[in-house]
């Protein structure tokens, strides 16, 4: 099942941080929704299993933290933010739970520490991009930029032979689509004040 995080988060970031929703953020939100309906499989494969709802169980609730982020972004820098986010700050609501029911691994079979360091490192990269950019834009902008993030999942499964090319293609095309309107749209309203300030000086 397809996650359509950009209109789980225009739910919220209407009402909440109040951002004013453009005729081109509905077109691209309905592109990068029937994109990724697209490369889901279309609306046959759409269900509401218990594996579907915690889908949207778990989109619904990375909408809010999105939420939350934007506002205390307003008084909080993105790499304190991230920090805090990657619990890699000391942090007094951090309450350590062990369940003791579950076994830990051994140590021949827990990854080595590079991999380990690696994939920390990569995760703090994307978290510290991710809360620049929330600091920076609308959250409902920068959410469906990140929609186009399908292209890698999808990349991935037609390596493993899981997706059809031509099916899929077609998806990936419309949610490069809303990703692109989205973009094109930032980078328009950035550079209008820009060029008065050029005309006016």
């Amino acid at each position: 099942m397809a996650r359509h995080d950009g209109a789980v988060v225009a739910a919220l970031a209407i009402p909440i941080l109040r951002e004013k929703v453009e005729w081109w953020n509905y077109v691209a939100i309905a592109l990068l929704v029937a994109g990724e309906i697209i490369v889901a499989g279309g609306v046959g494969h759409l269900a509401f299993t218990r594996g579907e709802c915690d889908v949207l169980a778990s989109t619904a609730l990375w909408a809010v933290e999105v939420v939350i982020a934007r506002r205390l972004l307003r008084e909080m820098s993105p790499a304190a933010l991230a920090l805090v986010r990657m619990e890699w700050a000391p942090s007094p609501v951090r309450v350590p739970v062990r369940d003791r029911s579950v076994r830990e691994p051994s140590v021949a079979q827990r990854p080595p520490g590079l991999v380990v360091l690696a994939t920390g490192l990569l995760l703090s990269g994307y978290v510290a991009t991710w809360m620049t950019a929330l600091a920076r834009a609308r959250a409902l902008d920068v959410t469906s930029v990140l929609v186009a993030s399908a292209a890698v999942t999808w990349l991935l499964q037609l390596v493993a032979g899981t997706v059809t090319p031509v099916t899929s293609t077609i998806g990936l095309v419309l949610i490069a689509a809303g990703a692109g309107l989205v973009i094109w749209a930032g980078v328009t309203r950035a550079w209008q004040p820009a060029r008065r300030q050029t005309v006016i000086g």
